[in-house]
């Protein structure tokens, strides 16, 4: 079951940690780059990196709850994965983002956000059953007060991150499909590396202008 709640805690980092991505700052032009005509503006930036350090705090300070010895320090490495510090890793993130929310065929805004709290309802659902998903819920919860926001504000400003992420995955399983790749414990990291570097020349083709700052 703690190999299943860090899966799911991972998947809720990466949705949070976007919650406020692409949303406001629209008469904000410090921008910090460009991805197919979406901006990404200075305060975005901040936002993110504000975000990412609250993440890490809260998972870090539950990492005995949520991970065995075995895979807690693979989960650690993850967190600095999803969560960076460094500006330029956050600004990376960004760009990522934007670019996945603009791929055709996405879900819509209001499935995004029906998922998204089934999601959250799932966490309610099973908290009284296991003690590591309700460490999970006091995870989220955690979160959303150290960002002071709320979870019905969270569902809605996390809805195009979500969808990119959804985007994400469906490159992800089709570079496995078109790759003719099986997938398991002993390769997943190198698999994953593998995708990356398929993702960074696809970035490559995209309209991307970074500004300096």
């Amino acid at each position: 079951m703690k190999k299943i709640l860090e899966i799911s805690v991972f998947a809720a980092v990466v949705i949070c940690l976007s919650a406020f991505l692409l949303i406001g700052c629209q008469n904000n032009k410090n921008l910090v780059a460009t991805v197919n005509g979406t901006d990404i503006t200075e305060e975005q930036l901040q936002e993110q990196l504000n975000t990412n350090a609250v993440f890490k705090e809260v998972i870090s300070s539950h990492i005995d709850d949520i991970a065995t010895p075995d895979y807690k320090e693979i989960t650690l490495k993850r967190l600095d994965e999803q969560c960076p510090a460094d500006r330029d890793k956050a600004i990376k993130k960004l760009v990522e983002t934007a670019y996945f929310l603009g791929m055709d065929n996405s879900i819509s805004k209001d499935e995004a956000e029906k998922q998204i709290k089934q999601q959250l309802d799932d966490l309610d659902a099973y908290s009284g059953q296991y003690d590591n998903v309700k460490v999970n819920r006091e995870i989220m919860n955690e979160c959303f007060e150290k960002l002071s926001t709320t979870e019905e504000q969270y569902i809605k400003d996390s809805a195009d991150s979500y969808i990119a992420m959804v985007n994400r995955q469906r490159m992800y399983n089709k570079f496995i499909e078109d790759e003719n790749l099986v997938v398991d414990e002993n390769n997943s990291d190198k698999v994953r590396n593998e995708f990356e570097q398929y993702l960074d020349e696809q970035l490559k083709k995209a309209d991307i202008v970074y500004y300096n700052s």
